[in-house]
Formats: structure tokens, C-alpha cells, sequence
């Protein structure tokens, strides 16, 4: 799980405006 944590902090640092997109198209995948 802790490379899980990291790995989506980097992803939301990384994709940024796409990620949130994505969360929106899944919605399960938000915290």
C-alpha cells in the first residue's frame, strides 16, 4: 500500500488537470 500511496501522489502531481478528469470518470478510484 505504501507504493500504492506514492505512485498516486506522483500521478496527481504528474497528470494534474488529467487526473482529475479520470476521477471523474472513476469515481471509485478517489480516495
Amino acid at each position: 500500500m505504501g507504493f500504492a500511496a506514492g505512485d498516486a501522489a506522483a500521478q496527481h502531481v504528474t497528470l494534474g488537470a488529467f487526473g482529475k478528469t479520470l476521477r471523474q470518470n472513476l469515481p471509485q478510484r478517489s480516495p
